[in-house]
């Protein structure tokens, strides 16, 4: 091979490896890598009982409007860790709500630790439920769904006295309790201006009320 091939294949090499550098990069600030890694972070933070750091973590989020590159809001993936454990065994669920209470305890004040408890209630509450059609649904399951529901809303229902103190996300887990509690649709829509009031950025908000503004998951006793 003359040298002057072996430079334009060195090149070439270099230059597929600054692409798949670059690639690799842009994936960890964006796109689903970047989620887990969030996610991941979150998770950990909390069964370290790092409470500090997921108070400012969130606050950040919120202060700042953080989102990914590709538009998507990072406190709501922040917040989506708490939809669940690791494990989903009762065990699991008990160990997990440890976590979350004593966060609550330190931080008795913090819509953070309520929202992220609330969020935890809530897929509690649904895994009671299940993923079947209201028919398929035993009496039990909705009697725990109700239960939960209600818990996750008495986390939820007061609403900060000053607005920096509130979380757009407060009002997404509200939007879906309405959902689960067969709200009527005035009562709906008022709480859906609310929350667009309050901050019309957080686009989380606006794919509960246009994707299932009518939506009634429970029966209306």
């Amino acid at each position: 091979m003359k040298m002057t091939d072996m430079i334009i294949a060195l090149g070439i090499t270099i230059l597929v490896l600054i692409v798949e550098c670059t690639t690799a990069s842009s994936q960890l600030i964006d796109g689903p890598v970047a989620r887990e890694h969030l996610e991941r972070q979150v998770s950990a933070l909390l069964y370290q009982e790092n409470f500090s750091e997921l108070e400012r973590m969130a606050t950040d989020f919120r202060t700042n409007k953080s989102k990914f590159p590709d538009g998507t809001s990072k406190l709501r993936y922040y917040y989506g860790v708490f939809s669940a454990p690791k494990s989903s065994t009762l065990e699991g669920w008990k160990r997990f709500f440890a976590k979350l209470d004593a966060w609550l305890q330190k931080y008795p004040k913090s819509i953070t630790a309520r929202v992220a408890a609330a969020e935890a209630w809530i897929g509690y509450g649904a895994e009671a439920r299940g993923s079947g059609f209201a028919d398929t649904v035993t009496e039990e399951g909705w009697r725990l769904l109700h239960q939960r529901m209600e818990k996750a809303y008495s986390l939820l229902a007061k609403k900060p006295k000053r607005p920096s103190d509130d979380c757009p996300h407060r009002y997404d887990l509200l939007l879906i309790i309405a959902q689960y509690q067969g709200w009527t649709r005035p009562q709906y829509e008022a709480l859906f201006h609310e929350a667009i009031t309050f901050d019309p950025s957080y686009q989380v908000i606006n794919v509960n009320y246009y994707s299932r503004p009518t939506t009634i998951i429970i029966p209306v006793s």
